[in-house]
């Protein structure tokens, strides 16, 4: 049977979560006026932007209705990174404006989910992996979370007529760059998460057989 998550960890999150709503909502209604005046893009993909910003605030709070632990330092970076790919990027459209952004975003992805799922592993599983199972469960974490948000892009583009994937005007090869180069970024971001937590895992281990060895040698004194 799983723990109770403590009371005021549980208030620290909700108050956390509806400050970060709050924030989303000032956001939205900061750019309506601008949209309508034709300052900022207008479209249903910025309004689907907003609206999956709200709904993915709260993910963190459904993880601790089934008493799934995590940190506060985690749920501060994933909250960040909501913001910056899903309201930031496509909601005020600098995905359109900054070459670069979309990369950054993407390869940051495959990083932020790779230590969310260590961070959620390290909290909740009572079992130790091998570091290779570790390390692939990681980098296939992060490549699920990729591969997620490409469906949704390309369901975005295929039902709504939208242009997630800045697929139009091209065909063939230049039809499927964006998604690729997405795809490689998450892939490289998971990479890099999935080694720094080996070496993280490597010295919790350690600290934990020595603490263990401590234990031990006073046992046997006494």
């Amino acid at each position: 049977m799983k723990k109770e998550i403590d009371k005021d960890f549980k208030k620290k999150i909700l108050i956390t979560l509806i400050v970060a709503s709050a924030i989303a909502l000032a956001l939205f209604i900061v750019f309506i006026p601008l949209a309508v005046m034709g300052k900022v893009p207008n479209g249903i993909v910025r309004y689907l932007a907003f609206v999956a910003t709200l709904v993915l605030i709260w993910i963190p709070y459904i993880f601790l209705l089934f008493k799934i632990r995590y940190d506060y330092v985690s749920l501060i970076v994933y909250l960040v990174f909501i913001f910056l790919a899903s309201l930031v990027g496509c909601g005020w459209s600098v995905y359109q404006n900054v070459s670069w952004y979309d990369i950054i975003i993407h390869f940051s992805s495959g990083v932020v989910a790779g230590f969310i799922f260590y961070t959620i592993f390290s909290e909740n599983s009572k079992s130790k992996l091998g570091y290779f199972w570790l390390f692939l469960f990681i980098v296939s974490f992060g490549m699920f979370c990729g591969g997620v948000w490409e469906i949704y892009e390309f369901l975005g583009d295929s039902i709504a007529g939208l242009d997630m994937q800045l697929t139009a005007g091209f065909v063939g090869h230049k039809a499927v760059v964006d998604t690729m180069i997405d795809i490689i970024c998450d892939f490289g971001g998971s990479l890099v998460a999935a080694v720094a937590c080996m070496f993280l895992e490597r010295s919790k281990r350690k600290k934990t057989e020595i603490e263990s060895g401590i234990v031990a040698e006073g046992e046997n004194k006494n």
